[in-house]
This record gives C-alpha cells, structure tokens and sequence, in this order.
C-alpha cells in the first residue's frame, strides 16, 4: 500500500510526519495501528476492509 503524504490524517506523530510517500505492507500497517495507534494506518486499514 502507498501511504501517500498528501493524503494523511493529521497527527504529529506516526506516519504523518514522513515528508515523503511511503511504502507499506498490510501486515505492517497492522502493527503499527495497534502497537502506536497510528491514525492514518487504521483510517486506510478501515477503508480497505470496510466498517460495519
């Protein structure tokens, strides 16, 4: 997944503060939502698999 920094929830932590697109695996993007809580990695997890 391209994590592109235009397109990042706002934060002043995480993944937000890279200055520059970012490659990611899913399985990575896991980690990093439940190990720092990291807001723009749950927001494109949720939009990839939906919520309901």
């Amino acid at each position: 997944m391209t994590m592109r920094a235009a397109d990042r929830t706002p934060d002043p932590v995480d993944i937000s503060l890279f200055e520059d697109d970012a490659v990611l695996s899913w399985r990575d993007m896991i980690m990093l939502m439940l190990a720092i809580s990291d807001n723009h990695a749950t927001d494109a997890l949720l939009q990839r698999v939906g919520v309901g």
